[in-house]
């Protein structure tokens, strides 16, 4: 049987504690996706700095996310590499974006290759 590298990911809602991390570790959980950045919350970085900093503290890999409506690509994608580049993350590395439905867009695949590019 193969066995997989077990990962959390960690938002705002995720206890801010060492401890936490720590018995995350005694699981086996290696490796932490954390959130950066937040459609409509400009203050979401503080969380995340939060939590990279106590990972990294742990040796745990870190690696980045996004969560996205799709509203406004451009801002999100701005934010996001902001806090990317703050946080000291490598060019590079991981990324992964989540996409949550919001019924106002109107093209949500423009909207996420706006992103992307």
């Amino acid at each position: 049987m193969t066995k997989y590298s077990q990962i959390a990911i960690v938002d705002s809602m995720t206890p801010k504690s060492v401890e936490y991390y720590e018995k995350l570790k005694k699981v086996g959980v290696n490796d932490v996706i954390v959130t950066l950045s937040r459609a409509g919350y400009s203050s979401y970085s503080e969380v995340a700095e939060i939590h990279t900093d106590i990972a990294r503290r742990l040796d745990m890999r870190v690696h980045a996310a996004l969560s996205t409506d799709l509203r406004s690509p451009f801002h999100d994608a701005r934010h996001f590499f902001s806090v990317y580049k703050y946080l000291g993350y490598n060019f590079g590395s991981k990324t992964m974006i989540m996409c949550y439905p919001d019924g106002n867009v109107k093209n949500p695949a423009k909207n996420l290759h706006e992103l992307l590019g």
